[in-house]
């Protein structure tokens, strides 16, 4: 009974935030602009999203309201912040057995606006903490994030063997707007990652298990030790010149404890937000400011325990990328 009246309650919360959000939009723009057209391109998202989303039938995701309030200047506590004071809000945002590639569209969809409106402040900064390979590191390389995203699919399947990663097809809508949100990637004015030092071991050790069942191949695991030898190299360039595909100012460090799990804060004057990695490509997401302060000085007490190697420790830095070349050569 209680859990039919909390669900109940969630989705008015949900239709109450849509409707205020787009009376909000209403007032941002002139009275004869098509809103659908409006939110459709500032989302990335098709027309009959759009229309779900203003008849209510789908709430508005946590990573789509930060994109509209960054595009149309409005404070992110007006639509979450406020109406829920006494509470901490986290918004999931995952990927669904049923159409996982449809989602992980619209997922990348409405990140790439979101960038896009995050990188034209110039103060924009973000921090980052992880136990496993980040997305900016290899969404350039493409045998490396379709096994990203095959591992998922693996993990989700239940009830019946999943087709060999050669087999899997990766729609071109897909291929292009990934190559849109590393675009916007390398386009974020500053940023600082602290590195798991096992975020290459553990990456192999999947690689390694999906050998042994039989779902890839010889020539396929050449590929992505190939790729691999590549983002080491994009790894070795970054922390020498601290630019970041030669663009984009980064700081890397790498840790000298473990890591516990994948954390990300985004700082900029109109706007803070965190995201909690979930469920490999899912995404636990807040704008409660009493979650960003504290994932935001946790990551940088990590520093404490982290050896700086962009333009320093060269000695550390090289000593790790051997190590992590010699284990892929013998994988």
């Amino acid at each position: 009974m209680y859990h039919d009246y909390l669900n109940e309650s969630r989705m008015n919360d949900a239709k109450r935030l849509n409707q205020e959000l787009l009376e909000a939009i209403k007032q941002s723009i002139p009275a004869d602009t098509n809103l659908v057209k409006v939110i459709e391109v500032a989302l990335g998202i098709g027309k009959e999203a759009v229309y779900r989303r203003i008849r209510g039938d789908v709430p508005f995701t946590f990573d789509e309201v930060v994109a509209l309030t960054l595009k149309f200047g409005m404070s992110l506590d007006r639509f979450l912040g406020i109406q829920y004071q006494e509470s901490v809000i986290y918004d999931l945002n995952q990927i669904s057995p049923a159409q996982p590639m449809e989602d992980y569209y619209n997922m990348l969809s409405v990140e790439v606006e979101m960038f896009k409106e995050f990188n034209r402040k110039p103060e924009a900064k973000v921090y980052m903490a992880y136990n496993m390979l980040p997305f900016p590191f290899f969404y350039s390389l493409e045998y490396l994030w379709k096994f990203d995203i095959y591992q998922l699919l693996h993990q989700m399947e239940q009830e019946k063997r999943i087709e060999n990663f050669s087999r899997v097809l990766f729609p071109e809508s897909l291929l292009k707007k990934r190559d849109e949100l590393f675009e916007a990637y390398q386009n974020i004015p500053w940023s600082c990652y602290i590195l798991d030092r096992r975020i290459f071991t553990s990456l192999l050790r999947e690689i390694n298990y999906i050998y042994k069942l039989g779902l890839i191949s010889k020539e396929e695991i050449g590929r992505l030790k190939k790729e691999l030898y590549q983002l080491f190299d994009t790894i070795e360039s970054t922390a020498t010149t601290g630019k970041f595909h030669g663009r984009s100012s980064m700081v890397l460090y790498l840790a000298n404890l473990d890591l516990e799990g994948a954390y990300c804060c985004y700082e900029c004057p109109e706007l803070n937000f965190t995201h909690l990695r979930a469920y490999r490509l899912g995404m636990l997401n807040s704008s409660t400011p009493e979650i960003f302060t504290a994932q935001r000085n946790y990551i940088e007490s990590l520093k404490r325990f982290s050896t700086l190697i962009t333009k320093s420790g060269e000695m550390e830095r090289n000593i790790f990328l051997q190590e992590q070349r010699a284990l892929v050569d013998a994988l």
